[in-house]
């Protein structure tokens, strides 16, 4: 089935769901991004990328089909290119309200990136007809700028193993004289901690030959989460019992920044997670040490989770970091999170909950250092220490209520006539056992 269809200029994206799935994708946003030819804040679409963005079950998932800047020379502007596009990608993620800000489990960026092979002609196709292609991927410009974390910081491609797919001859197999032969057609993922990505087939289509590219086909394994289904009565039971959690942060600290600190009045963290009671939190800066190009916070309050453990997408939170270099009148958290819509942005970074992917039962304080990222590029480093504990407040549901069809459809099923038998079957104790309250009052039986 079709999940999102969208053409733009030259470039054309196509969503596609086997029937087995299609029921579990939602949350469709589609947008456009030009790059092109322009001035004055207009720019054409002859240079863009189209980016659709999905769920399935609990799995965000972003695809970015993009056609950046051509010619050898043009390699800064194709990092522009792709800071632009992964600017737009950021604005998806925020626009999602199911999920965290800037939380998608995996993001595939392809298309034309037009990354060039710095070498003559003559020695490309030698080394080509040689098949030694480890010595032509040193040359490659791509692999360049991510080593250097100029561009696709954090992203991943399957190994190459095919010929470079431009610049040929159409009709033939021969390559054109004019450009030398490059990987221009790409395809990178980028998948968050404890999701996996796995590449099962990365090649060229070498026998199409009407086009002076030959296309790009990749496959993945990639990891798809949702919340597991609950079996028996007593576990639904254990399930209706909300647990609070309390995110408590020992210290926060961002240094290595790629903007100047020096200056600034103030700098805020802003911490989001769908597993928060609140939208977001602000955190107001303690300190800042010019030299170093750091900001810290310290003396943080802790942060109330609710349900923390019921799906997988949980597991992580994004920090926001921004600066202001206003003087501020206050310094309250109030007017922090005010000046924040004025403020410089410095980065964002996603921190998982836990290594292990045990959410709930992990224990203790835990270090963590996370790249902070902005348009693709890398900017510094978010690190600190937290810890989950949990809060000795326990909010029991009314027994009843797991006798409605939102139970069905939380567990995929519907609690129908004989659910209701085994339920009314239980004692008072049965019940209160179930429910781990020491008196069942009338209104809980």
């Amino acid at each position: 089935e079709v999940v999102a269809s969208e053409v733009s200029w030259d470039r054309g994206v196509v969503v596609l769901a086997r029937s087995a799935v299609a029921c579990a994708v939602g949350a469709v946003h589609v947008s456009t991004v030009f790059v092109g030819l322009g001035r004055g804040g207009y720019k054409m679409g002859n240079k863009g990328a189209i980016v659709v963005r999905f769920s399935v079950f609990d799995t965000a998932v972003a695809v970015a089909c993009c056609h950046l800047a051509a010619h050898t020379e043009k390699v800064k502007r194709r990092n522009k290119d792709v800071a632009e596009i992964m600017q737009e990608v950021e604005r998806a993620q925020w626009h999602a309200a199911s999920t965290a800000a800037g939380i998608v489990h995996h993001l595939f960026v392809l298309g034309d990136l037009n990354y060039r092979l710095e070498e003559e002609f003559a020695v490309v196709c030698k080394l080509v007809k040689e098949g030694k292609l480890k010595e032509l991927q040193a040359l490659d410009q791509l692999l360049e700028q991510q080593k250097q974390k100029k561009a696709f910081f954090g992203f991943r491609e399957p190994e190459i193993t095919f010929k470079p797919t431009f610049k040929y001859v159409p009709e033939t197999q021969e390559y054109n004289e004019k450009r030398t032969p490059s990987w221009c057609d790409r395809v990178l993922v980028k998948s968050l901690p404890g999701v996996q990505s796995t590449p099962i087939t990365y090649k060229s289509l070498d026998h199409i030959i009407s086009s002076d590219h030959k296309p790009v086909l990749a496959e993945f394994d990639v990891d798809l989460l949702h919340t597991s289904g609950l079996r028996s009565l007593t576990e639904v039971a254990t399930a209706s019992r909300s647990v609070t959690y309390k995110l408590t942060f020992e210290r926060l600290t961002a240094s290595d920044l790629s903007v100047e600190v020096g200056d600034a009045y103030s700098a805020c963290c802003i911490v989001q997670s769908v597993s928060f009671e609140e939208e977001e939190f602000t955190l107001q800066l303690s300190r800042r040490d010019a030299a170093r190009g750091a900001l810290e916070w310290i003396d943080i309050d802790p942060i109330a989770l609710v349900e923390a453990d019921t799906t997988f997408e949980r597991k992580y939170f994004s920090v926001t970091v921004l600066v202001d270099r206003t003087p501020a009148s206050s310094n309250s958290a109030a007017s922090a999170s005010a000046s924040a819509a004025t403020s410089e942005l410095v980065g964002f970074a996603i921190v998982p909950f836990s290594t292990t992917g045990d959410f709930v039962h992990s224990s203790g304080v835990r270090e963590f250092s996370a790249p902070l990222v902005l348009r693709g590029m890398h900017c510094g480093y978010l690190k600190g220490a937290f810890r989950v504990g949990e809060s000795r407040e326990r909010i029991h549901r009314v027994f009843s209520t797991m006798r409605s069809a939102t139970v069905g459809s939380m567990f995929g099923t519907t609690m129908n006539a004989k659910s209701d038998s085994v339920l009314a079957g239980m004692s008072k104790e049965e019940l209160a056992g179930i429910l781990d309250v020491e008196d069942s009052d009338s209104s809980q039986e």
